[in-house]
Parts: structure tokens; sequence; C-alpha cells
């Protein structure tokens, strides 16, 4: 992957979680532009302007447990916007698989549990990454691949 990948946009208010995340994208898809904002404001605000431009994300990595507005309110948003209702999300969150998964039915959305062992959860981002924009060609893609095990998907 070169820079022409893409962009994503990286919504994680942990800076540790965060860190993995960009390291592991990186190692997916170097050359890939990651914006990162801590909150669900800050979040659809960026998106706002990143799709009005012609280089808009090629997905967006979602945190579900968010400071004011949580991940969830801002998938509900995204999805009610005709300019990001297609716009592939994947939800990261510590909550167990069995957890309601909060937005599914969805062909555009993913949930990612971050497993507790680091070098687990940067394998899991960089097949997820890896797997999808490698699919995707840097363009939209309809719906990130199912990771493996599947104890870690939806």
């Amino acid at each position: 992957m070169n820079a022409s990948a893409g962009r994503v946009l990286l919504v994680e208010d942990d800076p540790d979680h965060a860190e993995l995340v960009t390291r592991a994208m990186g190692e997916a898809a170097p050359g890939l532009d990651v914006r990162r904002v801590s909150d669900g404001e800050t979040a659809l605000r960026e998106l706002g302007g990143l799709v009005a431009s012609p280089a808009e994300p090629v997905l967006v990595m979602l945190d579900l447990r968010l400071p004011g507005m949580d991940g969830s309110e801002v998938l509900a948003r995204i999805r009610a916007d005709s300019r990001t209702r297609e716009l592939p999300v994947v939800l990261l969150t510590t909550a167990e698989p069995s957890d309601p998964p909060h937005a599914f039915g969805d062909p555009y959305t993913r949930r990612v549990v971050k497993p507790i062992d680091g070098g687990s959860f940067r394998n899991l981002i960089v097949e997820v990454i890896g797997g999808w924009l490698g699919e995707a060609g840097g363009r939209r893609a309809p719906r990130p691949p199912d990771p493996d095990p599947p104890s870690h998907s939806r």
C-alpha cells in the first residue's frame, strides 16, 4: 500500500490504544493517512470536513466507549447522514463478544474486540486493515473482512 491508500479517521480516547492501532495500521498499509480524534463530537466535525474533500476517508476506526457522545451515537449519526451512510466503520471495543452488538444488520460496520494482549490486538488490526484496504485498492470497500478467529467479530 502506498500513500494513495487513503485516510482513516481513528476515534480513540485512550492514548495507548491509539498508538497501538496507529502502529498496526502503519504496518498493514504504509503511507496511510491516519487522523486521530479523542471524542465523538470532534469525530463528526472532522468527518464532515473529510467527506467534503476529494480525499475522503477509506474507513473510520471508532472506539465505542468514548467520553461525552459514545461510539454507538457517533455511528448512528454517521449512518443517518447520506454522505457517510455507506462509509466503512470498524468499531473498537473492550466489551465481550456476548455484549449487544449496538449496530448490526449494516453491511458497512464491523466490531473488533480489543484483546488484552497487545500483540494479539496488533495482529488483528493488521489483518483487518490489510485485508480491507488490499481488497478496496484504496477505495471504499463494502465491509471489512471478518477477522480470524471468529470470536473477534460480531
